[in-house]
């Protein structure tokens, strides 16, 4: 009797494991693209325009890489917005608009940050 609970048990501690890395994956992840977002928003600051539009476009690189990934485990609406919010701080850049591009880096870090408490394990989560 014993050794039927053994399989479902491992299975679920196999999700649960998954779980726990893809919160701590995800976590990481949104914390790089904020950090990159900050420096692209420094740099603007600056009046450093191309220095910032190279750091944004290497972020966005960064977040295309991980696009498959993202859609098979958050829900696709919060980062189809977090890419609007890429495209539009772009057009920011190219513009050189500093308050757009501010207002849209701090709704894009914002965005970000939703992604990764959408996939940490607690209460409010599993409920």
């Amino acid at each position: 009797m014993r050794h039927s609970y053994v399989l479902p048990l491992g299975v679920l501690a196999v999700i649960l494991a998954f779980c726990m890395w893809n919160a701590r994956s995800m976590t990481g992840c949104t914390d790089r693209w904020s950090n990159q977002l900050n420096r692209v928003e420094s740099l603007a600051m600056e009046d450093r325009w191309q220095d910032a539009g190279e750091a944004l476009a290497e972020s966005y690189a960064d977040w295309q890489r991980l696009q498959t990934y993202l859609h098979i485990v958050s829900r696709h609406e919060v980062a189809d917005n977090a890419e609007s919010m890429y495209r539009r701080a772009a057009v920011c850049t190219d513009e050189q608009d500093l308050k757009e591009l501010q207002t849209e880096l701090s709704d894009l870090r914002h965005q970000l940050g939703l992604l990764a408490e959408m996939e940490q394990c607690n209460l409010r989560n599993i409920l």
